[in-house]
């Protein structure tokens, strides 16, 4: 069990005063729960267990319904607006004049925006722009289609700017002869209808003990890594190497002899040459993947196992791929091989293992594209990890779990911003020679699926979600 992150500070929050975040956040927790059940009267109040609502809510800065400190947080930002207006940071009788014209043009490079690996994200540069033409310091900002919080990360960089940003957007207004307003925090008001957007926004905007967080998921992250590294290494005639990913293949059927064998096996003689036509292994017969080329070639189709749900029992019919390629590190040199007996063997026993049993699984929400692949039989959450990827992915959770601070919060966050580049909508090019990523906008799966080792992704994210701390703080959120 790792330690907690008290760390002892006089916190105020709206009047009160507490020596630990821990402390505030249980103080206004208890106040949550006595007022949840006004709160629940309320039209769209989300459906949950309170306990859930209350783990989940960092009163009062978030929380995960609807927000009962808001009035008080607007009348201690309309107490501060009189106090700049008397600094002279505030103009009483301020208007614009018409619309700005600006170019924006921002790079998707930044920490905060490659952080989490959510959809439909604005870069916050873009959004600087507009603040600072319409907005004043202290003004109060309603930003009721948040997602995951890059209004509210740009009023926090409004008061403290990068430099190499801040000297940009001047150069911006003063191209477009538009007059830039004082430099200086908004304040923002955020909600989302989905959940994990409007946890992302918070974590987002909270810089309360994110000097910790590089060090606790190293510390997970290593805990993880010696338990389950053996499942991502492979070996050669030069040792042990590090497997980065593995290309996973689907399994055909010939219309003409109802031989199964496999796409990658058949269709691509060698990395970066795709055949459009392929000969069944068996009778010979030349074969297409898709509908299009020569009508007359007859279509090869996906084979499917018969299998038991493992998450209902139900007996289904479930799409067949197959490990045909791993790509891996070795004395620093990144190598290709088709996988051996013992690789074959860890795979399998992963396949197997009982942890996977404790893995949650949820069945995918209504609707055409999230479940197009009911006929593939990838039902649930789960069906679109592999079974090795899974084991490593519950256990990054289980140690994230056992974590008992504030900090719980921005370790999820960290979770979750991994999660979406380890699936099977990961595609290799082969073509190409490479992965390219999840198809955009679609939960496509395709016929040369790739896993990519949770380590490097892991890795990589701590990196992502270790920010600028000086220049993140404290907007309000609610749902």
């Amino acid at each position: 069990m790792i330690d907690n992150d008290n760390i002892n500070e006089q916190i105020t929050v709206l009047g009160k005063t507490f020596t630990t975040e821990e402390e505030r956040r249980e103080s206004f927790r208890n106040e949550l729960r006595q007022k949840l059940p006004e709160l629940k009267k309320m039209e769209g109040f989300p459906i949950g267990e309170d306990e859930d609502i209350l783990n989940l809510s960092d009163p009062p800065y978030y929380t995960a319904c609807p927000n009962p400190w808001l009035n008080d947080f607007i009348d201690q930002w309309e107490d501060k607006k009189k106090m700049l207006e008397k600094e002279g940071k505030r103009n009483p009788r301020f208007e614009v004049d018409g619309p700005g014209v600006i170019d924006v043009q921002t790079q998707k490079n930044h920490p905060v925006y490659n952080a989490h690996n959510y959809h439909t994200k604005v870069p916050h540069q873009a959004i600087m722009r507009y603040l600072m033409y319409y907005t004043q310091p202290g003004d109060i900002i309603l930003d009721s289609f948040a997602g995951t919080g890059m209004t509210g990360v740009a009023a926090n960089y409004c008061e403290s700017p990068d430099r190499e940003e801040q000297l940009a957007i001047i150069n911006d207004f003063r191209s477009a002869k538009n007059k830039i307003q004082e430099w200086g925090q908004r304040n923002v008001i955020q909600g989302d209808l989905s959940p994990i957007a409007s946890f992302i926004a918070h974590n987002h905007t909270n810089k309360s003990l994110l000097r910790k967080f590089p060090e606790v998921a190293e510390k997970i992250f290593e805990e993880v890594k010696e338990k389950y590294n053996h499942l991502y290494t492979t070996n050669d005639s030069e040792g042990t190497g590090e497997i980065v990913y593995t290309i996973w293949s689907e399994n055909l059927i010939c219309p003409n002899c109802n031989a199964v064998f496999n796409y990658w096996e058949e269709a691509v003689p060698e990395m970066g040459k795709v055949l459009k036509e392929f000969h069944c292994p068996s009778c010979n017969t030349i074969l297409k993947k898709s509908n299009g080329g020569n009508k007359s070639t007859k279509k090869a189709d996906k084979f499917f196992n018969t299998a038991i749900d493992e998450n209902t029992g139900e007996i289904i019919q479930k799409y067949s791929l197959k490990p045909v390629l791993i790509n891996y590190l070795i004395n620093g040199k990144r190598k290709w091989k088709r996988p051996d007996k013992e690789d074959l063997k860890i795979i399998e026993e992963c396949e197997n293992s009982e942890i996977l049993k404790e893995t949650p699984a949820f069945r995918m929400p209504n609707g055409d594209e999230a479940r197009r692949n009911d006929k593939f039989g990838f039902m649930h959450t789960n069906d679109f990890y592999t079974k090795r990827n899974l084991i490593i992915i519950n256990e990054f959770y289980v140690k994230i779990n056992e974590y008992n601070g504030g900090l719980k919060n921005y370790l999820l966050k960290w979770f979750t911003s991994s999660l979406n580049r380890l699936t099977l909508f990961n595609r290799f090019a082969p073509n190409h020679s490479r992965h390219v990523g999840p198809m955009a906008n679609t939960l496509y799966i395709s016929g040369t699926p790739t896993e990519i080792s949770p380590f490097n992704f892991f890795q990589q994210k701590i990196k992502d979600n270790t920010l600028d701390l000086g220049q993140i703080r404290f907007s309000l959120h609610i749902v």
